[in-house]
């Protein structure tokens, strides 16, 4: 095994480093460590790839009646071109979905927490609710 080491010279200081391993370190990484660095590399793959594309077919497929409407509109989309363009909406879709939310978040946050707003919506709640009663 050869040992990488490095040195040199940083604000004027010199410097040097190399790698140290413990006397009884494992040969090889066991397969729970080789399992875990696999998922880690897969779940970024999962957020950016497969959610959009599932969000935009189960959209899609919401407005289909027939199963054999289903089966066909699948079946045209199965060239790379037509995955591509599903994906890339998908990922429109799911954008729209995510400003949604964080939109009606917001709005609720200014609703109830800013006071000048939430007093003249209460204002004008009490107000309608004393008209109709009247």
């Amino acid at each position: 095994m050869t040992s990488l080491c490095c040195s040199g010279l940083v604000c004027r200081h010199p410097f040097s480093f190399s790698p140290v391993y413990a006397e009884n370190a494992l040969a090889r990484l066991p397969f729970q460590v080789l399992h875990f660095l696999l998922c880690l590399s897969f779940v970024p793959c999962i957020w950016p790839l497969v959610i959009p594309f599932v969000t935009f077919w189960v959209w899609r497929l919401s407005y289909v009646r027939s199963y054999n409407k289903a089966q066909g509109l699948l079946l045209s989309h199965i060239a790379i071109a037509g995955i591509a363009t599903d994906l890339f909406k998908g990922i429109l879709f799911s954008t729209f979905i995510m400003y949604d939310f964080l939109w009606s978040t917001f709005l609720r946050y200014a609703f109830r927490h800013v006071a000048g707003v939430g007093q003249l919506i209460r204002r004008f709640a009490g107000y309608v609710v004393a008209s109709c009663s009247s």
